[in-house]
């Protein structure tokens, strides 16, 4: 995922100099990184929720969690790509929003995956 989210700046990276928009304090490059780490976050903790929470109780809420967070995320990286507005070109925007998804999505599954290691405990206690 990484290689895809970076892969239409591998072209300009080639050439000398850096890359950065008009205004912008961090360079594309950097800020590609970030969101390929930011989704490389997500698919951990997507994964961790599904088949801690998603998969084994078929719940339909659940379903709907990963997959309303991972449009809203695609989305928020849509939005990015925005032409002609500094704001959204420079990530100042963006980058916080999907940090802050990211901080959701990890609060929402590091509950679900204690609360399901807490049930396990339980019911194999004696």
């Amino acid at each position: 995922r990484a290689l895809l989210i970076t892969g239409p700046l591998m072209g300009d990276a080639l050439w000398p100099g850096s890359d950065y928009a008009q205004g912008c304090m961090l360079s594309r490059y950097a800020l590609a990184a970030l969101l390929a780490l930011a989704f490389v976050l997500f698919d951990v903790l997507w994964t961790i929720y599904g088949f801690t929470h998603a998969y084994p109780t078929r719940s339909p809420r659940a379903v709907v969690f990963i997959a309303g967070s991972r449009l809203i995320a695609s989305m928020l990286t849509v939005l990015h790509r925005t032409e002609g507005n500094e704001a959204l070109a420079c990530g100042s925007v963006t980058l916080p929003l999907i940090f802050l998804l990211l901080l959701v999505v990890s609060v929402v599954t590091a509950r679900t995956a204690f609360h399901a290691l807490e049930e396990r405990c339980y019911s194999e206690a004696p």
